[in-house]
């Protein structure tokens, strides 16, 4: 967690403008004891003190994730047309990393958690949805991105239908980088048997197309304070993909992948 509540008069704060002797603090969500971890290389923050029950605030969170959150906030309080940046901001049901008024537009922006199973994202979507706030799910990309072929997570191929055939990756600021997982193609050696009849008969030599591998297909990168529509996505289905309706918060920029085709 990147903010708390300070205990002597319930102000939230960040860890980054706190010193332990503004303490004690408390847990924002379910107002457990909570203590603040600074360090010269990490980004400051707090963590609970005890085992936090059923609170999430802060579960899953790893030095990566605080660092993109912050990183995030940071780029957007300082950007032309925006407003209200609020880091760990209560909205309904849920608590989104980040929150901001971009040129009128109320979004929420979630760092996506490794852990965080996908049936939480549809349901922490639709509750976004509710409140007429667009979201706008982030992952934090591996080295593995760069390159083919790319096995996707199940959250990952979530993601690439309900924003249209692209996952945003963070690099830096508020820039992301969209990626959209082309085919695979699988290529099996061709080898030569025998048919009923005893005649020769080639089998194999045609490519197939991969279930579990995806080639990553960059486009450019874009910043969230500029780049970015609402968009209100209906329902879809496709495959095992159930995509509801929602309120998203998508890239301006036209596909940059060729559709229909084959190999090359």
């Amino acid at each position: 967690m990147l903010t708390a509540l300070r205990e002597a008069d319930g102000r939230k704060v960040q860890a980054g403008h706190c010193h332990r002797l503004h303490g004690p603090f408390r847990c924002a969500g379910c107002g457990a004891p909570a203590l603040l971890v600074k360090g010269a290389i990490r980004v400051h923050h707090f963590r609970h003190q005890a085992k936090p029950g059923d609170c999430l605030r802060g579960w899953g969170e790893s030095a990566q994730h605080r660092d993109c959150k912050q990183a995030i906030f940071d780029a957007l309080r300082g950007a032309e047309g925006v407003a209200e940046v609020e880091l760990e901001k209560d909205i309904g049901s849920n608590v989104a990393d980040v929150f901001a008024l971009i040129r009128g537009v109320p979004v929420a922006i979630e760092i996506q958690r490794s852990e965080l199973p996908l049936e939480v994202l549809v349901r922490r979507t639709l509750a976004y949805h509710a409140q007429q706030v667009h979201v706008l799910w982030v992952a934090l990309a591996g080295e593995e991105i760069a390159f083919s072929p790319y096995n996707p997570k199940a959250w990952e191929r979530w993601c690439h239908a309900v924003y249209g055939g692209r996952v945003y990756y963070w690099t830096q600021a508020d820039e992301l980088q969209p990626v959209h997982f082309d085919a695979h193609w699988l290529h099996t050696p061709a080898y030569t048997t025998r048919d009923a009849q005893g005649l020769p008969l080639t089998v194999g030599g045609q490519p197939r197309r991969s279930r579990r591998y995806r080639n990553p297909n960059h486009g450019a990168r874009v910043a969230i304070s500029t780049g970015f529509r609402p968009v209100v996505r209906r329902e879809w289905s496709g495959g095992t993909v159930q995509v509801p309706r929602c309120s998203l918060y998508v890239d301006e920029q036209p596909a940059w992948w060729k559709t229909g085709e084959g190999p090359g």
